[in-house]
């Protein structure tokens, strides 16, 4: 497997519970990897973990071979390993546009000397700034909204703008966190379109948490399955559909050891 992100044994527990327990696993250069598993299973715990919003007591996350862990959240990103919420974080009281011109990282404009040294460059960037997040706008058909504020949106647009807002950092991976949630079933489609373009087109690697199992099984290559803070399966959509250690982790079933 050509892996671009590896979970080692990950372990990270709150007032003596373990919402963590030895998570691992692999995600494959390329590819739409969904994770999946019941409330309280550790999904966001892990996504905290990954993109360095909490530290876990012990384990490895490596992106492109580098040790994760112990690094923040900026520099993480900086890496091109970005990621979305669960409830959306647009800034409501800038414009759509104004979103998408704060995420680009490490603008020239942005240092105390060299706007001094070449204040042309830092009028070269903006413009290329600008003209990239027009052509995101137009992607996710945004564009006619770019002058309104961002809490005038709705829900759904929300969570475009959100993922046109990760993809100015120009990512090499993306980890969604139930992007779907709230969206309506049309959009949703066209979310998934999407996704399936930047994997096809720009060779964005994505893993998603989600819900709604029946969309996780069409969008998605391989799915890994977590339960009480560890990986309990891993396969295809169908595999995945017929295993019974999955099928009883939702319906709360405990198999003894």
């Amino acid at each position: 497997m050509n892996s671009i992100l590896t979970i080692n044994d990950v372990k990270k527990s709150f007032d003596g519970i373990d919402a963590l327990n030895g998570a691992s696993f692999d995600v494959e250069k390329g590819k739409i990897t969904g994770l999946i598993g019941p409330n309280g299973a550790g999904k966001t715990t892990l996504f905290n973990t990954i993109t360095g919003f909490i530290s876990p007591e012990s384990g490895s996350i490596k992106f492109e071979g580098e040790e994760l862990i112990g690094k923040p959240p900026y520099e993480i990103t900086r890496k091109g390993l970005a990621r979305t919420f669960q409830i959306t974080r647009s800034l409501d009281k800038m414009t759509v546009m104004d979103n998408l011109l704060l995420a680009p990282r490490e603008q020239t404009g942005e240092s105390v000397i060299w706007p001094i040294i070449t204040p042309g460059k830092v009028e070269e960037e903006e413009i290329e700034v600008r003209e990239m997040a027009m052509d995101i706008l137009e992607f996710f058909n945004l564009d006619e909204h770019k002058d309104e504020y961002a809490g005038s949106l709705s829900g759904g647009q929300k969570k475009l703008l959100e993922l046109a807002r990760v993809l100015m950092i120009e990512p090499k991976m993306v980890l969604l966190d139930e992007a779907f949630a709230g969206v309506n079933p049309s959009l949703s489609n066209k979310l998934v379109d999407y996704i399936k373009h930047l994997r096809d087109d720009h060779e964005i690697s994505f893993l998603l948490i989600e819900h709604d199992i029946p969309l996780i099984m069409e969008v998605c290559e391989d799915i890994i399955v977590m339960a009480k803070g560890e990986v309990i399966a891993r396969g295809k959509p169908k595999e995945i559909k017929n295993n019974q250690k999955v099928l009883d982790a939702y319906l709360g079933v405990v198999h003894d050891e």
